[in-house]
């Protein structure tokens, strides 16, 4: 084993057996207590020890098929491309370090660009592993890896079951469905992350530095503090998230592990907003309206009379309503206007109405309302 001062870089802390398995809870006592202490007295090396587990997780969750022999066998021959590009890279700037200011900042990026290529080929190399192994579930996989270090929710009753976490946050478990997390994060809940198979309602307490995902087959939901329901159930071809307040972002699995690496953005998957769902099926995720669009803000009675009023001021209140943007030409629509005392209606029958009362159309385009009109006389 290296001795503590060793272990200056993510890439350091992969390529150690004992670290791999005091991460999935594998280890014995002697390299356990190793770790903890490591742990406690490096917190300097907290970013490179969060990307080393977030890593590790990630593989214990796709393929358990893979064995330890295997994957230190396949990071070995990646740290090799590693070392040669960031010896390369360094090359490239001469040997005037002190001198050039510039081979200092080569140097830090060349340890970056190492850490990219071993995350990148550990990604490629669990895709084609995974690829011989679809007969076996992620939810499966994720529990087979961490055997008794999770926390496993199945709800076999007729009515949801509701499921507290470390953080705060809340899941409501719809029934033939079953939801697991790590039980050594209970304390820290570190990566706030659950694995799926079937439907949930999940109330995220928002934390800005540690996103909450959702694992699912298909599917990787994450989002920083909202609330949203995943539906994905092992039978089922098609995977569906719904959002009814905030921001969550939705990535096909096999995409998600680039998304490591940006542990803070959102806007890297596909955006789904309230009164907006994701939907996966036959390997395309696309941004719909849900079926039954709802009033996200509170509004006044009588907020949807309107009494002469332009049509473009008619749009802006639904849409600041239903938080659904609806596209339209301005220039066209500015000499229509609207008479209409609308309530209790649908979003749609509302939409149906307007657009009825100017002679105009309007279809749903990736998540949007656009409208086509040819002006009013």
């Amino acid at each position: 084993m290296k001795v503590i001062n060793q272990f200056n870089s993510a890439e350091d802390l992969l390529l150690n057996t004992s670290f791999r398995e005091w991460v999935l809870k594998k280890g014995d006592t002697a390299s356990n207590a190793f770790w903890n202490k490591w742990a406690m007295e490096n917190t300097h090396q907290s970013n490179s020890l969060n990307t080393a587990k977030a890593i590790i997780l990630s593989v214990a969750a796709h393929n358990k098929s893979i064995t330890d022999e295997e994957l230190e066998a396949e990071i070995k021959a990646i740290q090799k491309r590693a070392v040669s590009l960031s010896f390369k890279t360094e090359n490239n700037f001469g040997k005037s370090e002190n001198k050039n200011p510039v081979f200092s900042m080569a140097k830090k990026v060349a340890g970056i660009a190492a850490i990219f290529v071993l995350a990148a080929g550990l990604w490629y190399f669990l895709q084609s592993a995974q690829s011989s192994n679809t007969a076996v579930s992620s939810y499966e996989n994720f529990n087979k890896a961490n055997n008794d270090a999770t926390l496993e929710y199945i709800n076999n009753t007729d009515t949801v079951q509701s499921v507290s976490f470390p953080d705060g946050s809340t899941a409501l478990l719809s029934k033939k469905s079953k939801l697991s997390y790590v039980n050594e994060q209970v304390k820290n809940f570190y990566n706030r992350a659950v694995y799926l198979e079937g439907e949930a309602f999940f109330n995220v307490t928002k934390n800005p530095d540690k996103p909450f995902i959702v694992y699912t087959n298909d599917i990787v939901t994450k989002v920083l503090g909202t609330s949203f329901r995943v539906k994905a159930y092992g039978s089922d071809k098609q995977s569906t998230v719904i959002v009814k307040t905030g921001k969550v972002s939705v990535y096909k699995k096999k995409n998600f592990d680039k998304a490591l690496l940006k542990p803070n953005a959102l806007t890297d998957g596909l955006l789904i907003t309230p009164n907006q769902q994701a939907i996966y099926n036959n390997e395309v995720l696309q941004k719909s309206i849900v079926d039954k669009p709802v009033v996200a803000a509170p509004v006044l009675p009588g907020a949807f009379e309107f009494y002469e009023a332009p049509l473009a001021d008619v749009l802006a209140k639904l849409e600041d309503s239903y938080c659904i943007h609806i596209i339209y030409d301005k220039e066209i629509i500015a000499s229509c206007s609207i008479t209409a005392k609308l309530g209790t209606e649908s979003f749609y029958d509302k939409l149906k109405l307007l657009c009825k009362s100017v002679n105009a159309t309007y279809e749903i385009v990736d998540g949007n309302v656009v409208i086509t009109s040819h002006g009013c006389n």
